[in-house]
């Protein structure tokens, strides 16, 4: 009977250890897939923070195109206001020298009369 009793003990404890070691393997299988989880996240953070590195950066150029684009417009809008100034003065003085010219011929023609 006590025979019987320790075998039934011993498989008793050989269940428990059993049950213990599948806990064990479940634990650390579960351990395993939350550190990989936790590694991909902190990978995904990085990849993240770096492409807001990028954008920020991307920003920052576009920014100074448009403000160098800005620039090269008023320059360019000042310039072709100056163009057109000139080219009114020089039609102005074109008229004139055609007035000049037309009285030239004219005053010529009278004084060959």
């Amino acid at each position: 009977a006590d025979e019987e009793r320790l075998k039934a003990e011993e498989h008793r404890l050989s269940r428990m250890r059993e049950e213990v070691m599948n806990e064990k393997r479940n634990f650390e299988m579960r351990r395993s897939g939350a550190i990989s989880s936790i590694q991909e996240a902190e990978q995904l953070q990085m990849a993240l923070n770096i492409d807001r590195e990028t954008l920020e950066k991307d920003k920052e150029h576009m920014r100074r195109v448009f403000r160098d684009l800005q620039i090269a417009s008023e320059e360019l809008q000042a310039k072709q206001a100056a163009n057109d100034e000139h080219s009114l003065a020089l039609a102005e003085k074109e008229t004139a020298l055609r007035e000049g010219f037309a009285q030239m011929k004219s005053a010529a023609a009278d004084l060959s009369k």
